[in-house]
């Protein structure tokens, strides 16, 4: 079998496909794409991913937002010879019109949000390059997007908090992450950078463990009934027959008889069983009632 695809991997090729028109659309993408592989602050721009469709969007948003088209060495990683794909420097007159096109909006990145569609596409772009999402089926509700820059990283964290969407965060050796754990908030997320499968599969995934857990807890709490039932007719069965051993059952009024002699001969039915056994047919709460009756009778003290 050849390599299977992960689920961001997934979402990512989804991603390459939603065409784009407008060049300040463009812009953003491209902007989201260096803001998690790029360290603006120090001076440095660099973007490298693993997947081939994500290289050619960055290759093509670049092309259109500054006519040149960036060159790429390639390499093979492990385990799974998966390509890797990282951008050669730039021309110096080409690293300072972008450095200075991110300077120009001190890195509050949506200021390059000129239509409804750019704060889509910028986000659409830092996932692609720096994004992954676990798979809902699987592993639950994990959004993470990682940085090789703090900086960027808070920058961004600023532009989604002011979306309404706050992150937390965490740092793993060599790059800074941001990260969702939060459903609602990654199927918002989903929902805006065009990911509308992801969003339904997470929205099905909810509704799939919401079943589960009901389902379990439906099952606890019928064992737990059965548990009941099961202790409770034990109870009554040792009360019966310690008043038939010291010959004190026939003291017992013919209606209480009645009900022990059919909770005897059938031990293993419920109170509501029992009480349709009845001739006329009692409530449970009734046969209940005489069950009480009899095993306080058998707990008397005797002469």
């Amino acid at each position: 079998m050849g390599f299977a695809m992960s689920y961001s991997r997934d979402i990512k090729n989804f991603l390459c496909e939603i065409p784009l028109k407008r060049l300040c659309c463009k812009r953003a993408l491209l902007y989201g794409m260096l803001s998690t592989r790029s360290d603006f602050a120090n001076r440095e721009i660099d973007f490298d991913t693993d997947n081939g469709k994500t290289c050619l969007v960055f290759s093509r948003a670049f092309k259109s937002v500054y006519s040149y088209v960036p060159l790429f060495d390639t390499s093979g990683f492990a385990p799974d010879n998966i390509t890797g794909y990282k951008m050669k420097a730039l021309p110096a007159d080409i690293t300072e019109r972008v450095l200075s096109e991110a300077d120009s909006v001190g890195y509050r990145f949506d200021e390059f949000f000129s239509c409804d569609s750019c704060r889509s596409c910028f986000f659409r772009g830092a996932f692609l390059a720096g994004g992954t999402i676990s798979d809902p089926l699987k592993k639950g509700y994990h959004l993470e997007m990682l940085f090789k820059s703090e900086k960027m990283r808070e920058n961004i964290a600023d532009v989604l908090s002011r979306q309404g969407y706050v992150p937390k965060f965490t740092s793993r050796t060599g790059s800074y992450s941001l990260y969702f754990k939060d459903s609602a908030i990654i199927e918002d997320f989903l929902t805006i950078i065009g990911a509308l499968h992801a969003t339904m599969d997470l929205m099905n995934a909810k509704i799939m463990r919401d079943i589960r857990n009901n389902e379990n807890r439906r099952s606890n709490c019928d064992t737990s009934n059965i548990y009941k039932s099961t202790e409770a007719a034990g109870a009554q069965l040792q009360a019966i027959k310690k008043l038939m051993e010291n010959g004190r059952f026939t003291l017992l009024p013919q209606d209480l008889q009645q009900t022990a002699m059919l909770r005897l001969d059938n031990p293993e039915c419920s109170l509501i069983e029992i009480a349709a056994m009845h001739t006329p047919p009692l409530t449970k709460s009734g046969v209940n009632h005489r069950m009480t009756k009899i095993i306080e009778f058998s707990k008397q003290k005797t002469d």
